[in-house]
């Protein structure tokens, strides 16, 4: 399996340590924004499928654009309107829908 990476400081960045960092959520597209563990910039990931999308989306989720992708085989994702359930390596993990701002 090979790992994505973050695109400032080269971090490996695997689900568990995405999914640590979430700060926000659009839970209808699995799309995660995360602070990156190494440098502490925050970036856009899609879960799901058993795969690790690192991208950004434009104005709208639906436009996210993954500029690395890593197969993750242990992670499942549930999406819901207001949820997003995540499963991986044994932990359940449930995010809520969060507003985010404009330039996001």
């Amino acid at each position: 399996m090979q790992p994505v990476h973050c695109p400032y400081c080269q971090a490996s960045l695997a689900a568990s340590s995405v999914l640590d960092a979430c700060t926000a959520a659009i839970p209808r597209s699995a799309i995660v924004r995360f602070r990156c563990p190494g440098c502490g910039r925050e970036e856009w990931a899609r879960l799901g499928g058993g795969e690790l999308a690192i991208g950004a989306p434009r104005a709208d989720s639906a436009l996210f654009r993954p500029f690395a992708v890593a197969d993750e085989p242990d992670l499942c994702v549930r999406r819901g309107d207001v949820w997003l359930d995540c499963w991986h390596d044994g932990c359940h993990r449930r995010f809520p829908w969060r507003s985010l701002p404009a330039s996001a």
